[in-house]
């Protein structure tokens, strides 16, 4: 067994030795692969992810040719990847409490007598599922155990921390990744993940499921302390930088009064981030007068506080604001002081469903790179959005009805978006060069589309002629995986709905398309897997035009369809 936190050259050379040490057989750098000795190989906890540097054992891992079994253990997920001619990858999941048990047991008895062992059982079983399933922390428990095997002691071991009890043994290890996630340029999430820190509950074609242990959890925090706290949770240490607490019912100013004497947050924070019912109220003081006073905060999340209303003008005191999440609020508009906040990146204000104008000088968030209004009220967008050409999110866009207001060719102008777009009011285009300037097949990184015209306007001819080319030249880019079509007025779709070229599309939803005549080809959509059609009026028949043909005498239409509504309205 060879240790894989050794450098690769290193290893390299350790790997020559083991070679050269096979009896009668004689190997130079240049040839290693000339022998071909049967041989197991295990490299443990390899850490080194670099493809350049396995590429200097590629010829002793090629298995084949010398009829060897290599197995390799890590904790990162990106070694594999760097070992491209590996073709087997095997997940480890946490253990189960039966086997955590297991493994305390053989360290903490040892070779003692059975009638120990049954008196102490019970309790260690208990014990062992404190071990969250991690192997080495049931050995480390299981040598804490052995120091006394007494039921005194042993339930004084289960009331403890267990992070208290093992972290000397653990903490190394741990620390080995932790230590990795300094470089900011990296995505965390995806970073935490590779490490090991979070653990991917699912694993192959499950949906993606996350959680962290609750050692990690306690190791986290440990090496967090001096600067991050949860309120409730610890006495405030001047030095905390971070704030993190758990949204109540009523969260009056108390609860926060002893922030007056910690200089220099920098995260505000209240938990959880998601939509939570029931809403929660929040003191106003603590919106007007504690929060102006964290001049140096970049993170502030008030999200699902149903009591706040109004943001104030105070807001501009926050000069350093970075992230910005007022969703599932009660605001309704926000305060041209707002736009101050010159070096804000994320404005979060879903779900405020009361929200019906944002300030008209939007355009002076040079640095905003996230916008999310998705589910509010607004009717009509500031012209001025139109500056903000760095944004990679843009939830909702919508169109203006007014001569001087935000045009759909404005669209144009954001090369970066990704993620979801919803465009809104399209009946409002009068001009449908218009659609075709948003340049909307460009935008390879939106996933999902969601193209909208209001179902209570009455469309005159021409008005329905318009729709026609400004939904063909809103064709999007064929990587988009989801598409929503509502209330459009046209009597056919363009060329490019149902084409088998957009491969990559699984959802799809066409509703209250009332003067279309017949459906899309929609059968040649390969991976389409869930399809709903509602209230399409003017449809009589459906015929094999809905099948569609690629001219392939096997074609086989919706080869991938799981699951099929057809509503009528």
């Amino acid at each position: 067994m060879v240790s894989g936190s050794q450098n690769i050259i290193t290893l390299y050379g350790v790997l020559e030795n083991i070679l050269e040490s096979v009896p009668s057989q004689t190997v130079d750098g240049d040839n290693l692969n000339a022998i071909y000795p049967h041989f197991l190989l295990v490299l443990d906890d390899v850490c080194d992810a670099r493809y350049v540097n396995w590429t200097l054992l590629m010829d002793i891992f090629n298995a084949e040719e010398t009829r060897g079994t290599i197995i390799i253990t890590t904790r990162d997920e990106r070694v594999p990847k760097s070992m491209q001619n590996f073709s087997y990858v095997h997940y480890m999941r946490p253990l189960e409490t039966e086997d955590c048990w297991s493994i305390v047991a053989r360290h903490a008895f040892g070779e003692c007598n059975n009638q120990q062992r049954s008196n102490l059982e019970e309790i260690g079983r208990k014990i062992a599922k404190k071990c969250d399933g991690l192997p080495l922390a049931a050995v480390a428990l299981g040598d804490v155990l052995r120091n006394e095997l007494s039921l005194g002691y042993w339930n004084n071991v289960l009331i403890h921390d267990i992070w208290e009890l093992i972290r000397y043994d653990v903490q190394p290890s741990l620390h080995s990744n932790y230590d990795d996630l300094s470089d900011p340029s990296k995505s965390y999430f995806d970073e935490l993940v590779s490490n090991s820190l979070i653990h991917r509950r699912s694993i192959g074609n499950e949906e993606a499921n996350f959680q962290m242990q609750s050692l990690l959890h306690d190791f986290t925090t440990m090496v967090s302390s001096s600067y991050c706290a949860r309120l409730g949770k610890q006495n405030l240490d001047e030095r905390i930088k971070n704030l993190l607490y758990n949204r109540g019912l009523y969260d009056s100013f108390n609860k926060f009064d002893k922030l007056y004497a910690v200089k220099g947050i920098r995260t505000f924070l209240a938990l959880p981030l998601q939509k939570q019912l029931p809403f929660s109220l929040l003191s106003n003081k603590v919106v007007h007068d504690l929060l102006p006073t964290m001049k140096q905060l970049p993170v502030l999340s008030l999200s699902n506080y149903s009591s706040i209303t109004e943001v104030p003008n105070s807001i501009e005191n926050l000069l350093y604001l970075r992230y910005l999440n007022l969703s599932h609020t009660m605001i309704e508009r926000l305060p041209s002081a707002t736009c101050k906040l010159y070096n804000l990146q994320v404005l979060l204000l879903a779900g405020c469903r009361r929200l019906i104008e944002l300030p008209e000088d939007m355009g002076k968030l040079v640095n905003l790179r996230h916008l999310d209004i998705s589910d509010t009220a607004l009717r009509e967008m500031p012209v001025q959005i139109a500056k903000l050409e760095n944004l990679h999110t843009l939830s909702d866009f919508v169109v203006s009805k007014h001569k001087d207001g935000l045009k759909l060719a404005e669209l144009g102008k954001f090369p970066h978006l990704h993620r979801k777009l919803f465009i809104s009011q399209l009946q409002n285009v009068n001009d449908p060069f218009e659609a075709y300037q948003a340049n909307m097949k460009m935008k390879e990184g939106i996933a999902e589309l969601a193209l909208e015209w209001d179902r209570g306007s009455t469309f005159p001819d021409s008005q329905i002629q318009i729709q026609s080319v400004v939904l063909e030249h809103l064709q999007p880019s064929t990587n988009l995986r989801s598409l929503t079509i509502k209330g459009y007025g046209g009597i056919s779709f363009p060329n490019w709905l149902g084409d088998f070229l957009f491969s990559n599309t699984v959802y799809l939803r066409i509703s209250n398309c009332d003067g279309c005549l017949w459906l899309p080809p929609l059968g040649q959509l390969g991976n389409l897997k869930k399809l709903i059609i509602e209230g399409m009026q003017s449809v009589q028949t459906i015929g094999t035009e809905f099948y569609g043909n690629d001219g392939s005498p096997s074609f086989q239409p919706f080869p991938s369809l799981e699951t099929l509504h057809f509503v009528t309205k």
